[in-house]
């Protein structure tokens, strides 16, 4: 049962009735407090009076009271995902519009609460479920030619098992194939919230060094455009520049990349304290490869370490050779994570990153991207399709047009030279990659 909202307790309740009072003087007699306890106990014996009665119903809720109580406990839309859960998105009541057999007009009808109780608490146990299996597996330090495929069938069978005992399973489908993505990512160590906060702080003055430098990169807040860190947090506050969804790590020079080629990113883990070294090699590599990189993005500092992603590096080719030369480049000053983690769906590099390619005309989020895969499985599934989730993953791969074997890859590689794309207008690319999330 989850509770919405409780009031105090009775013995809290007393103890707030208590506090602030000043204790009895110490030089009372044996006999006054002898005679108050006779009395209490007197009280007791007696049962209870007329005014006992009176005073206890005094407190007792109205029926204009309960209505309203009800009226509230109706109109609650959503409620988080518990402690655990990196997005820090709420889950929402899942509502649609039918037909009413009454009047022939269209209603809005909403799943009932019970329904979207059950709903929350299979995502939070899938959520606690997937951080305990990888805390186990260590996943991420190996299983190259493999990984992509079996954590993706994984990712699709924990959403499976989130939706499949609900009363509405496909209102909650697009939730829980997104919150077990997300929360793809082993638990960090444990560490005080004062050595969080310090590890947060540092991270952005990195954040502010890196932007103010010459090194022809600037760092944008994704969500404010054109907002650079020192100017957020001037005019936000520490915490809100903090907790920031992320900074862009943006060319100076605009580069421009044509959207007629398929292209690729590496998504970068690391643990919190390691901000100041990952913002500069970033930047570097951001600066120094036109070619083959468009830009990147770090998480905002009080974020990293929980998602499963830190940062990403956006490339405009798909090229797994350049991958794996920015990944060499990126393990010179990047510690890896104590307790790595490999997303769903990607080709593990290192302990520090992992690649993965997208057909023409994706947005290049991963979530969203493989992400519709294991929704069209899971979905087939959900409506009665009796084959094996394995074989609906392996025709979804497919029809999106990656390699089933090796999902991370595109199914057929690009013609002519990967890494030196001809450079044909802005065509949108830059411009997509910012609403990326």
């Amino acid at each position: 049962m989850v509770r919405i909202a409780e009031g105090a307790s009775h013995a809290g309740a007393m103890t707030e009735g208590l506090h602030g009072h000043e204790a009895p003087a110490q030089n009372a007699t044996a006999a006054t407090a002898h005679d108050a306890a006779d009395a209490h106990r007197a009280s007791i014996r007696r049962g209870p009076t007329l005014q006992d009665l009176m005073s206890h119903g005094s407190r007792m809720p109205t029926d204009a009271q309960l209505e309203q109580g009800r009226a509230k406990l109706r109109k609650v839309r959503a409620l988080d995902a518990g402690p655990l859960d990196a997005t820090g998105e709420t889950v929402g009541r899942a509502r649609w519009r039918e037909q009413d057999d009454a009047t022939g007009l269209p209603r809005v009808v909403e799943e009932s609460a019970h329904d979207f109780v059950d709903a929350v608490a299979a995502m939070r146990h899938e959520i606690a479920d997937v951080k305990a299996s990888l805390d186990e597996q260590s996943i991420g330090s190996g299983r190259a030619a493999t990984f992509a495929r079996e954590s993706m069938q994984e990712w699709a069978g924990r959403t499976h098992r989130a939706v499949a005992g609900l009363e509405y399973p496909e209102a909650h489908l697009d939730d829980a194939k997104r919150k077990i993505y997300v929360n793809w990512r082993a638990n960090g160590p444990e560490t005080s919230p004062e050595q969080r906060r310090g590890d947060a702080r540092a991270g952005l003055r990195a954040l502010k060094k890196l932007d103010r430098r010459a090194n022809g990169v600037d760092v944008q807040a994704q969500t404010r455009a054109g907002t650079h860190p020192a100017e957020y947090e001037k005019a936000h506050g520490e915490e809100a520049a903090l907790g920031e969804f992320a900074y862009y790590v943006l060319p100076k020079k605009s580069r421009e990349f044509s959207t007629e080629q398929p292209f690729a990113r590496l998504t970068v883990n690391f643990d919190p304290d390691a901000v100041p070294a990952a913002a500069p090699r970033i930047g570097k590599v951001v600066s120094g490869r036109p070619d083959d990189v468009g830009q990147a993005k770090i998480m905002g500092p009080a974020r990293t370490g929980e998602r499963v992603d830190d940062a990403v590096v956006y490339m405009s080719v798909a090229n797994p050779a350049a991958a794996r030369d920015i990944d060499a480049k990126l393990r010179k000053d990047i510690p890896p994570p104590r307790r790595p983690s490999t997303a769903p769906g990607m080709e593990p590099l290192s302990r520090t990153s992992a690649y993965a390619e997208y057909v023409e005309g994706s947005t290049g989020s991963h979530e969203m991207d493989r992400g519709e895969i294991v929704k069209q499985a899971v979905a087939g599934k959900l409506d009665g399709d009796t084959r094996p989730l394995t074989e609906l993953m392996r025709d979804a791969t497919e029809r999106a047009g990656y390699d089933p074997d090796r999902p991370s890859h595109l199914a057929e590689r690009p013609a002519g030279p990967e890494a030196r794309v001809r450079r044909s207008g802005l065509g949108g690319f830059i411009g997509r990659l910012f609403g990326r999330k």
